[in-house]
């Protein structure tokens, strides 16, 4: 994890892309893309993401590469699962690693537009 972390404040990445909120995304070699909000992140394997001036929305199938053994996060179904995140730039949160049936439900609770959509939820 540490030396994921060193990489990314070093910038060794091939892309970043910014996107709202002062969240970017970013690239790192083949199989490492992450969505990094300045000491909060979405990591790897981010699979697809939207965003708007309010939230950012996003897949994510984790990877043992990424973790290197270090689980940060809860994942419900293992790592061979699909999992959303959403961020809601208005209270500065980061909701995830949610469920299919999580997201679709704090979509709604947060009235996360329609326009926003994941290839992977419809």
């Amino acid at each position: 994890m540490f030396i994921v972390c060193f990489l990314h404040a070093c910038n060794f990445s091939d892309e970043q892309i910014k996107l709202s909120g002062g969240w970017i995304f970013v690239t790192e070699g083949k199989h490492e893309k992450v969505l990094d909000g300045g000491g909060i992140f979405i990591p790897c394997e981010v699979t697809d993401y939207q965003y708007n001036d309010d939230f950012i929305i996003a897949s994510q199938k984790p990877t043992s590469e990424c973790f290197l053994g270090n689980d940060t996060f809860k994942y419900k179904y293992g790592k061979d699962s699909t999992y959303y995140w959403l961020v809601i730039h208005t209270s500065d949160e980061l909701l995830g690693p949610l469920t299919k049936e999580e997201y679709l439900k704090v979509r709604m609770k947060y009235n996360v537009p329609e326009t926003l959509r994941l290839k992977e939820t419809y």
